[in-house]
């Protein structure tokens, strides 16, 4: 089975992610589907959700249609890929010498 990471946002605070997930996981038909959450943030809110690469279109319709608080950020075929393109924090100057 080939793995999305969906990159996600959530927009309400007060949202279980986990909760969702298993929600979104019953939607699209079980276990089989492979949709889990592998990392989430509280402070940011962000996260990943993986599942498999023909069911990412579905997980982003059932986002929509369910009006779960979730923005979608993109989806990557790689862990390290999707953190860097779409979790990546805004690089503070850097406080050195000066030149």
């Amino acid at each position: 089975m080939r793995r999305r990471y969906v990159a996600f946002e959530v927009c309400d605070g007060k949202l279980d992610v986990y909760k969702a997930a298993a929600s979104m996981r019953k939607k699209l038909g079980g276990d089989q589907t492979g949709v889990r959450v592998i990392l989430y943030d509280r402070d940011t809110g962000s996260g990943l959700i993986c599942c498999a690469h023909s069911m990412v279109s579905q997980l982003k319709r059932i986002v929509l249609q369910s009006r779960i608080p979730i923005k979608i950020l993109g989806v990557s075929g790689t862990i390290k890929s999707a953190r860097r393109k779409f979790l990546a924090q805004p690089e503070e100057p850097q406080q050195g010498r000066n030149l």
